[in-house]
């Protein structure tokens, strides 16, 4: 598998969008859901602030790996995808979840079901990171401009690799509206930080 030659990828900037847009996406949700005010939690906004990071900060980090070792590409976003979808959920298992905090370390291998481990972690939003991962190594650089180019990817791999978590829901009508919504909040965000890195593209 062949990647493009070029120069890998700011990693802080990007990664600090990403916890921007996991909070907007955290205040999004408690708004969304009005059944649940009362359950509200403010560590809610703190967790998907780290969850939006964690899932960009990955993405880009074996995107620059596999662009510098492009026969490792595959494992490399297998890796990315399964490591953001662990350690993005451990927050959330912690303080919200109230789970005991080695319990949220390992929240995979807890499972009731133990070959779950095996995927669960691309189910929540792991697939995430892994579609960045891939879009950013193989995008060509003949995409017009770089700028807007980068956005429409990031925003691509957030609602696309959102919409498994949303899928387990009953409420389809959510599916498409939450994965679409956050997505493109995300993926925005994440897309102006990479272009910032990246300098002056257009």
């Amino acid at each position: 598998m062949n990647a493009p030659d070029r120069q890998p990828f700011a990693l802080a900037v990007p990664s600090l969008m990403g916890a921007a847009g996991g909070f907007l996406n955290g205040l999004l949700l408690w708004l969304q859901v009005p059944e649940k005010v009362v359950d509200f939690k403010p560590e809610i906004l703190a967790c998907g602030a780290l969850h939006g990071a964690v899932l960009a900060a990955c993405g880009i980090a074996a995107a620059n790996i596999a662009l510098r070792h492009p026969r490792l590409c595959l494992p490399v976003w297998i890796a990315a995808g399964y490591v953001a979808g662990w350690l993005s959920w451990v927050p959330t298992h912690w303080l919200v979840a109230d789970n005991p905090l080695l319990k949220a370390l390992v929240w995979p291998l807890a499972l009731d079901r133990p070959l779950e481990a095996a995927w669960r972690p691309f189910q929540y939003f792991g697939l995430v990171a892994l579609l960045l991962a891939a879009a950013l190594t193989l995008a060509p650089t003949t995409l017009g401009r770089p700028a807007l180019a980068l956005r429409g990817l990031a925003i691509a791999a957030g609602a696309a690799g959102s919409l498994w978590f949303w899928g387990v829901f009953q409420d389809h009508a959510r599916l498409g509206y939450f994965s679409l919504l956050h997505g493109t909040i995300w993926g925005l965000l994440v897309g102006a930080g990479l272009a910032r890195g990246r300098g002056r593209q257009g």
